[in-house]
């Protein structure tokens, strides 16, 4: 499937009418697809490691796939993990304290260096804190614990300075997927790098005022020399040509 203007229109359209649900709930009930909403992706992202990659987990949250990861990569591999909430960075830190194969970056990724506003949900170990970018207003994430300054890193840069090139990337950074992709277009040449897995977060990009950023986002991916693949509603899967 390909995310075009019309798809990006029409999922506006259903979305601003309240059916997504209606349809979700016959796709589930009548059809009888009983498997979770990410089971599909997982088993595509997981299925893609191999014993002794290199894996970066952006926004890795408390580290379900982490720990995933790690059992795949075994003792030659090796995980990045990005994530630049306070809360869950603390848990990730305790969790993985023993693991040598886990490198922990407390930090956001985006398009360039700098540092950039979270607004924290009111859970501190949710997975739903938001990068806010110049153009938001914080009212409109909803309610939450407040802002918090946190650090952002391009992919490119920290691809140069640690010589760590993964093969495999996940990303969800509930979003701000675009800008991560943009911050890493010379990793994305990288032969090494053999597949990107990307929660699109249609509401929150047509809420900033990014309605066409799908579009973009494949678009970039393709122009980089892999191929898409819609695996579900929200999760693009791409693999090197």
């Amino acid at each position: 499937t390909v995310m075009n203007t019309a798809s990006v229109m029409l999922r506006s359209t259903v979305r601003k009418l309240g059916l997504i649900r209606a349809i979700n709930f016959v796709r589930f009930k009548v059809l009888r697809l009983s498997r979770e909403y990410e089971e599909r992706f997982s088993e595509a992202l997981l299925s893609s490691v191999k014993p002794g990659d290199i894996v970066w987990d952006i926004g890795a949250n408390l580290g379900f796939y982490t720990q995933q990861f790690l059992d795949r990569v075994g003792p030659g591999g090796k995980i990045v993990a990005f994530e630049p909430a306070p809360g869950c960075f603390d848990v990730l830190a305790g969790k993985f304290k023993n693991a040598p194969g886990v490198q922990l970056e407390n930090a956001a990724m985006g398009a360039r260096e700098g540092k950039v506003q979270m607004h924290l949900a009111n859970d501190p170990l949710a997975a739903t804190h938001q990068i806010m970018d110049d153009t938001q207003d914080s009212a409109e994430s909803g309610p939450g614990a407040g802002l918090v300054e946190v650090p952002v890193i391009s992919g490119d840069s920290y691809w140069t300075h640690s010589k760590l090139t993964p093969n495999v990337i996940k990303i969800d950074v509930e979003g701000y997927e675009e800008q991560v992709l943009h911050g890493m277009s010379k990793l994305l040449k990288s032969r090494d790098l053999r597949s990107i897995f990307c929660e699109i977060h249609f509401a929150l990009l047509e809420q900033r005022g990014e309605r066409m950023a799908p579009v973009r986002i494949e678009d970039l991916l393709k122009t980089s020399g892999f191929n898409t693949t819609w695996i579900d509603a929200s999760h693009i899967q791409a693999m090197r040509n």
